[in-house]
């Protein structure tokens, strides 16, 4: 089988295609779900009328290993590696290198688990392909393997691990959420790839146990007909987790009869509060509980009171950055300009403020809806020996010191800093959050050591007003939106800018696009037709051709897919010409960020 490429457009040649999208139909590849395992691409692949196999799924860059730069014994050397080391020990968090690695590389095999299971939970797709298992040391470094670049182990996964979730026959669960109430009644749905050479005749099991191996529910069905070459349903499980009376991880298993073959996921169940409660008024005891560093909050302080900072909302570019759940793509300073600077998190999960809100050492499914607008703070300045309650692991190129979650002695006051935004009660996670966070602010076990002033904290802790946007529905949140007959409502975010020539209407128009490096997204551009002329237009996109068609209403949006590639030198152009019709009018443009 043939192809004229691999991760361009499909072309009426093309036997079979490797891409990541496919024009008119839709991306092959992404983290369209969430948080959660209910979902699939059925409906991009089935509409192929040929293989499609997505295009170097992954690549989650893992921190670097310091003790790798001495493997380099011949013509090449780790010099970015060595770069790299010397900024950490600048910022004082070198000998944080394991930690680093581990929390990254499970995020890393996280992540992996849960985009290998999209395209298996889609029966159409045809397959997948990797950038590879080991790194890559050329551009920018793809530091993304869980073997390193002389293909030994980091550590972060196994063979037997990793083929629970990457074989020839994989049990799978579609999962509507990782965390859970535990008056909710517990649904899934269970599903099985299979691409052996013969088919199976067998029944599901699954069982839920938790953190003790204690079993908590278990069920089989009745033996069914696999065929070779499918991804089938399963059958659903259902149990009650009333029994679950305290914030506890649970383990589901889900494999076939009599054969040993099987699949885990993590789920996180915590208790229902009473619907009739006023929820806002979770007990603080004594802890004072605030969203800025004013003067309410520094005379308490002073007055030798305990403060919980929420301050999600709070910081400068100089002073904090924010922080994504998802780690970015590839490599930083390959693919710049992502939004995301982070690689995971270290988690001290033994510390007693995570009592009542379980986790392991590193960042998981359950992290991920408090992970909204969260920002972590610079403290390159603060010892080598102070470490973060929660610190997000920084891109290695970067290599800043974080912190998230923190606590500092401030004065005769004790002062706990979360930088997550746990102010939605409705939110099963951020409400355990923060009570657990309560819970140890209000025990003796809270006594914070490192000392910080208070006009050092002022400057950490600044409020920025945010400016609103004047535009309402789906491009509010746009990287850039332009109304070409109102200016007023013409913004930019991220220092980008445009230049169009001559105009928005003529024959022929260019459009030049100054944006951020390397950003995913998409370009929508709005074409008038008001005095309905039967305009069409041939479009030219970074390279790409396609055809507006004729307009049946007064405007008609075209959506065109930016893929990295396309902005990686911080341009995107886009021209127009006129087929039919007097002239073309476009009379709005946004980008829209993935």
């Amino acid at each position: 089988m043939y192809a004229v490429s691999t991760a361009r457009k499909v072309m009426p040649v093309d036997q079979y295609m490797a891409t990541h999208y496919i024009d008119g139909l839709g991306s092959t590849r992404g983290l369209r779900g969430g948080a959660s395992t209910a979902w699939d691409f059925e409906d991009v692949y089935s509409k192929s009328d040929i293989p499609i196999l997505s295009h170097e799924i992954g690549q989650w860059p893992v921190y670097p290993k310091w003790e790798e730069i001495k493997k380099y014994t011949g013509v090449l050397k780790a010099r970015n590696f060595e770069e790299f080391r010397e900024q950490a020990r600048k910022n004082g968090i070198e000998e944080q290198n394991e930690e680093f690695v581990a929390a990254s590389g499970a995020l890393n095999q996280i992540m992996y688990k849960y985009e290998i299971e999209s395209f298996l939970r889609t029966p159409s797709c045809a397959g997948i392909q990797l950038l590879s298992m080991q790194d890559y040391q050329g551009q920018g470094e793809a530091l993304i393997g869980w073997l390193d670049v002389f293909y030994d182990s980091k550590g972060i996964t196994t063979p037997e691990q990793f083929r629970a979730h990457h074989d020839t026959t994989v049990t799978l669960l579609r999962l509507p959420k990782y965390v859970w109430e535990n008056k909710e009644p517990f649904t899934a749905g269970m599903q099985l790839a299979h691409y052996g050479t013969e088919d199976l005749q067998d029944g599901l099991y699954w069982k839920i146990k938790d953190a003790n191996s204690n079993l908590i529910a278990s069920g089989e069905t009745t033996p069914q007909r696999w065929p070779a070459g499918s991804s089938e349903l399963g059958g659903k499980i259902s149990c009650d987790l009333s029994q679950v009376t305290t914030a506890q991880k649970l383990t589901i298993e889900v494999g076939l009869q009599g054969r040993a073959i099987a699949n885990r996921w993590n789920i996180w169940v915590y208790p229902s509060v009473n619907p009739s409660a006023d929820l806002r008024k979770e007990p603080a005891g004594t802890v004072y509980i605030t969203d800025r560093m004013d003067a309410e909050c520094i005379k308490r302080l002073e007055k030798g009171e305990k403060v919980l900072l929420l301050a999600a909302a709070l910081g400068t570019e100089e002073t904090c950055d924010k922080i994504s759940y998802y780690p970015l793509y590839w490599s930083l300073t390959f693919f710049p300009g992502q939004g995301k600077n982070t690689i995971g998190m270290v988690v001290r999960d033994k510390h007693p403020l995570f009592a009542q809100f379980p986790t392991d050492s590193h960042s998981d499914w359950q992290w991920q809806s408090v992970y909204k607008d969260a920002r972590a703070f610079y403290i390159n300045d603060y010892p080598e020996d102070y470490k973060p309650i929660a610190q997000p692991v920084d891109d290695f190129h970067r290599n800043n010191k974080l912190a998230a979650i923190f606590e500092l002695k401030v004065g005769k006051g004790k002062l706990l800093v979360c930088g997550f935004d746990l102010k939605d009660e409705k939110n099963p996670a951020a409400r355990q959050l923060k009570k657990s966070i309560l819970h140890y602010m209000n025990s003796e076990d809270f006594n914070p050591s490192q000392e910080k002033d208070i006009p050092s904290l002022q400057k950490m802790f600044t409020f920025v007003e945010p400016l609103k946007s004047t535009v309402t529905g789906e491009f509010s949140n746009a990287l850039l939106y332009i109304d070409c007959t109102d200016p007023d409502k013409t913004f930019a975010n991220k220092k980008t800018t445009w230049k169009v020539s001559p105009d928005w209407q003529g024959k022929e128009m260019e459009l030049t696009i100054e944006c951020p490096p390397g950003i995913i997204g998409s370009l929508y551009v709005c074409f008038a037709d008001k005095d309905k002329k039967g305009r069409t237009g041939h479009l030219v996109f970074e390279g790409r051709d396609y055809e507006s068609g004729k307009q049946d209403r007064e405007e008609s949006w075209v959506k065109l897919h930016i893929m990295r590639e396309d902005s990686n030198d911080g341009i995107l152009r886009f021209k127009a010409k006129v087929k039919n019709g007097p002239d073309l009018v476009i009379s709005k443009v946004a980008i829209m960020e993935e």
